[in-house]
This record gives structure tokens, C-alpha cells and sequence, in this order.
């Protein structure tokens, strides 16, 4: 899994977006620990947590949350390893 609070340590000097970015990282962190959630519940929590769209894609790429569908509702979800 990806340490985001490692990074952090590792970047002096990290900027407004790298903040939020981090946010974002430690969002899913806490809201996906316990396993997959529906996409759209994850994205309105995030939106009143003050997390952006874009910000909360860019954490979910570098992440590499996967996305898959269950029925007519997607999920997100942290890979584990054998994913």
C-alpha cells in the first residue's frame, strides 16, 4: 500500500496542491480501509470534506484504487496484493 504520510516527510517544500492531494490520499485511506465503497458516496463525501474532483482522481490514480461495477452501481476499492 502507499505510504502518503512517507511522502509527505519526503517533500520539502510541498505546495497548496501537494495539501490537498495529501487530504485526498488520506481520505481514501480512511474510507476505503474497510473495503470497497460506492463510487458516488465516496465522491459526496469528499466533496463536503472540501476535496475537489480532480484532486480526489489524482489521489485515486496515484493510489491505484480500482474501479469495478456491481450490478448498475460502481464501486471503488483498494487493491491488495494478488489484485
Amino acid at each position: 500500500m502507499f505510504d502518503y504520510q512517507m511522502r509527505s516527510q519526503n517533500a520539502p517544500g510541498m505546495g497548496k496542491d501537494e495539501s490537498k492531494l495529501e487530504q485526498a490520499l488520506s481520505f481514501f485511506a480512511t474510507e476505503l480501509g474497510t473495503g470497497a465503497t460506492p463510487a458516488k458516496e465516496i465522491e459526496k463525501k469528499a466533496a463536503a470534506a472540501g476535496i475537489a474532483e480532480r484532486t480526489l482522481k489524482r489521489a485515486k490514480r496515484e493510489l491505484g484504487v480500482s474501479s469495478f461495477w456491481v450490478g448498475r452501481e460502481s464501486f471503488w476499492g483498494l487493491k491488495t496484493n494478488g489484485q
